[in-house]
C-alpha cells in the first residue's frame, strides 16, 4: 500500500507521539485507551519509514535512569521498565558506573529531565511493540530466505521489543531490537520479524508490562490488582486475545504465560508428597496465601508447572536451600516440587 511522503510523516508522528504519551504516563497514572492496528494495512502505518520530527527510544529491559555528575561518573536516579518510552536525543557517551567503577556506553534520554541509559537497555529511534506469535523467527533482511543463523534465531512470544525505523521493508517485515532475558544470546539488534507476528497496540503492550510488574511485586493485594488490570487490557487488545488458544482466565497461568515461565506437561503427571507436610498456595509464590496442606504420601495430578527452577530457603540453620519448580494441582493450587516427586506407581 503506497502513501505519499507527507502522509507517512503525519502517521509516524501521530503514532510515536501517542505511544510516548501513554507509556510515559504508565509510570504515574493509568493512561487512556489507544487504538491499535486491526489488519495489515493499519499495521503498516505503524512502520517507521522516515525520520519523524520527534524521536523516541524504547527501553528493552528493566533498567536504571542515571545522572552524570561533576566527578564524571554515572549515578542511579530512578528505575524504568521494559517497554517504556523516553525522548531519544541520539547522544552517546562513555562513562564510569559509580557502583562498580566499570566504563560503559550510555545514551542521553529525556524522561521528565535529562538522564542516561546504558546501551544494552535501549534502542532508538523506535516505538514499543510486543511479539504475539510462538517462537517468532528472526531474519537478517526483510526477505523470507534470509533466516538468522547465528546467535539468537527466534524471539519468544510476549517479548517486549523496539520497532525500528526502516526504509527497506516491503510491508511484510518490521525491524526490531530486543533483549531477551534468560536467553544464551539476550541481545537482538536490528533484525526482522514478520509483520503478523508483532503488535504495537497500546493495550497489548500494556498487558505484558503490567504482568511483568506484577511478577516482581511481593504484596499479594497489589499483585492481584495489577494482574486484574493486565487481564482487562488483554481483552481490549488487538492481537493478544486473538491467538488460537487465547489467554488463560486463571490469574496465575495468565501471569506465567506472559512472563514466559509456564510449561504445559505432556498430559497429566502424578506426584506424591515426600515431606511431612507441604503448603498448597493460591499463586506460585511464597508471598501468596496458603489455601490448604498435604501430608507425606498424598498424591496429586499436575498439568502445568513453572519453567524456571528456583531455590527456597530452609528454616534450619546451615541447611541447603530446596530447589524446584511450582506445580499446579488439579484444584488450581500450587505446590513446590522440592517437597514432592513423580509417583513411580503410575
Amino acid at each position: 500500500m503506497k502513501k505519499n511522503s507527507g502522509m507517512k510523516k503525519i502517521l509516524c508522528l501521530l503514532v510515536l507521539t501517542g505511544v510516548f504519551f501513554v507509556c510515559a504516563c504508565s509510570r504515574t497514572e493509568k493512561p487512556a485507551q489507544q487504538e491499535g492496528p486491526q489488519n495489515n494495512e493499519e499495521i503498516e502505518s505503524f512502520i517507521i519509514t522516515e525520520q519523524p520530527a520527534m524521536e523516541f527510544g524504547v527501553i528493552l529491559t528493566d533498567a536504571s535512569l542515571l545522572e552524570l555528575r561533576d566527578d564524571g561518573k554515572m549515578y542511579w536516579k530512578a528505575s524504568i521498565n521494559a517497554g517504556d518510552t523516553v525522548g531519544w536525543k541520539n547522544e552517546e557517551k562513555s562513562a564510569v558506573r559509580a557502583y562498580d567503577g566499570l566504563t560503559r556506553t550510555f545514551y542521553l534520554v529525556d524522561a521528565d529531565g535529562d538522564y542516561w541509559v546504558q546501551d544494552y537497555a535501549i534502542a532508538g529511534p523506535a516505538i514499543p511493540a510486543v511479539i504475539v506469535a510462538d517462537e517468532t523467527i528472526l531474519y537478517t533482511k526483510p526477505d523470507l530466505t534470509s533466516v538468522a543463523r547465528r546467535g539468537a534465531i527466534t524471539v519468544p512470544k510476549y517479548a517486549l521489543v523496539a520497532m525500528l525505523a526502516d526504509d527497506t521493508s516491503t510491508g511484510q517485515f518490521v525491524k526490531i531490537s530486543a533483549r531477551v532475558e534468560g536467553s544464551a544470546n539476550p541481545s537482538i539488534s536490528e533484525l526482522y520479524v514478520k509483520i503478523e507476528n508483532i503488535s504495537s497496540d497500546y493495550n497489548d503492550i500494556g498487558c505484558v508490562k503490567l504482568a511483568r510488574i506484577a511478577s516482581g511485586t511481593r504484596n499479594p493485594a497489589a499483585r492481584k490488582e495489577l494482574l486484574k488490570n493486565a487481564m482487562e487490557l488483554a481483552y481490549k487488545g488487538k492481537r493478544l486475545n486473538q491467538t488460537p488458544a487465547g489467554l488463560s482466565d486463571d490469574p496465575a497461568l495468565f501471569e506465567l504465560e506472559l512472563t514466559d515461565n509456564l510449561e504445559r506437561l505432556d498430559g497429566q503427571v502424578n506426584y506424591v508428597v515426600t515431606t511431612e507436610r507441604v503448603n498448597m498456595r493460591d499463586m506460585p509464590s511464597l508471598d501468596s496465601n496458603v489455601a490448604g496442606t498435604m501430608t507425606q504420601g498424598d498424591d496429586f495430578w499436575v498439568s502445568f508447572r513453572t519453567r524456571r527452577e528456583i531455590s527456597l530457603p530452609v528454616a534450619e540453620e546451615g541447611a541447603e536451600p530446596v530447589k524446584g519448580r511450582w506445580l499446579r494441582t488439579e484444584s488450581g493450587l500450587w505446590v513446590f516440587s522440592g517437597y514432592a516427586a513423580p509417583n513411580q506407581t503410575y
